[in-house]
């Protein structure tokens, strides 16, 4: 009972960075007006990361960048309450971490959205 939003297509963050990247930001934003309209609806949002670094870096950096979308969405007038982050790591590529387009789509965030019982 959940839908999984991604965006394979926006390169969201640089390499070893939280910060997102503009093309990501207005993405996001533009998200976040469809959430405010259904608020009835959590969310978890998963950070990711590509497979360079160690575990424990790419676990560090994979909840920054979830806090960071969500310190974004909050800014853009979704409820913090409806939001937990979650550390993904380098575990569930979308792509081969063997070239730097798969990488490059491995390091996002996840949205899972589902209604609030």
């Amino acid at each position: 009972d959940t839908v999984r939003v991604i965006y394979p297509e926006i390169a969201m963050f640089d390499f070893n960075k939280a910060d997102i990247k503009p093309d990501a930001k207005a993405t996001l934003t533009s998200f976040s007006n469809v959430l405010k309209k259904y608020d009835r609806i959590d969310f978890i949002i998963n950070g990711h990361t590509d497979n360079v670094g160690t575990d424990e870096v790419n676990r560090n950096l994979s909840q920054q960048r979830a806090d960071n979308a969500k310190s974004l969405f909050v800014s853009n007038g979704v409820a913090e309450s409806r939001m937990q982050t979650n550390a993904r790591g380098a575990s569930n590529p979308l792509e081969t971490n063997d070239t730097e387009e798969g990488r490059q789509a491995n390091r996002r965030v996840e949205m899972l959205l589902y209604e609030r019982k």
